[in-house]
């Protein structure tokens, strides 16, 4: 694994796997070398800080820093990339996949993954017209995934630029792929659920970050709520 704060390393392709990963787990994992081995490309973990709209963090953006370098560790097919998580505050999507066309410049495609579900509330995130011309999007399926749950907005423009080639793939945005990956049925939310119910989870993470857990005493706390009383990705986009 190499770590890296920038974006001068990608001269040819970007696959970028986001999210909080809290903790990272071993259907991560699955999804990331099912891409490699498709793609043939090193895919970069981009952990984000945690949205202000979500439960407030049990876990330091340090903590999940570390478990991300102890899962990643000793794979040479994948790269941690600590640029969104080390900024002053959250950036959306729209924001940091701005940001990085403007370092890659126009001409080299940028993959960015994304489950099943969450392309069902795509039309939810800031600017998410504009995405497709930022990127090309990777769905995952995930159990109970249904496109017919979708809005028709999103349908039409997703049906406008789904493609089955995979070499649609080495332009630089504006198509949809859908990868035929089936990952495990696990969630963060459901180690996070089961460590406080003091069960064990070495099943569903690596050995390594599970004891990292232990450990540390990470996610034994009831969760904080955020009242706040915001549910959508609308923080710092302007």
């Amino acid at each position: 694994m190499r770590i890296v704060e920038d974006f001068a390393l990608y001269s040819d392709r970007l696959v970028i796997f986001g999210g909080t990963f809290d903790p990272i787990h071993n259907g991560h994992l699955a999804i990331a070398k099912g891409i490699y081995s498709k793609f043939r490309a090193m895919v970069t973990f981009m952990p984000t800080r945690i949205p202000p709209y979500k439960n407030v963090p049990e876990t330091t953006n340090e903590e999940r820093l570390a478990m991300l370098e102890i899962a990643l560790d000793e794979s040479a097919k994948f790269i941690l990339n600590t640029f969104e998580i080390k900024q002053d505050e959250y950036w959306c999507s729209y924001k940091t996949l701005t940001f990085i066309r403007s370092k890659l410049g126009k001409n080299i495609p940028i993959l960015f993954l994304i489950g099943g579900d969450s392309l069902l509330t795509l039309d939810s995130w800031d600017y998410w017209q504009k995405l497709f011309d930022l990127v090309n999007f990777v769905v995952i399926a995930r159990p109970g995934y249904d496109y017919k749950l979708m809005s028709q907005e999103l349908r039409d423009m997703i049906d406008r630029r789904k493609t089955i080639n995979f070499s649609d793939l080495d332009k630089p945005s504006g198509k949809v792929y859908f990868f035929d990956l089936q990952p495990c049925d696990i969630s963060s939310t459901k180690i996070r659920s089961m460590v406080k119910a003091d069960l064990k989870i070495n099943e569903f993470v690596p050995e390594e970050v599970a004891s990292y857990i232990k450990k540390n005493k990470l996610y034994e706390k009831k969760i904080k709520r955020n009242t706040s009383g915001h549910k959508t990705n609308h923080t710092n986009c302007n």
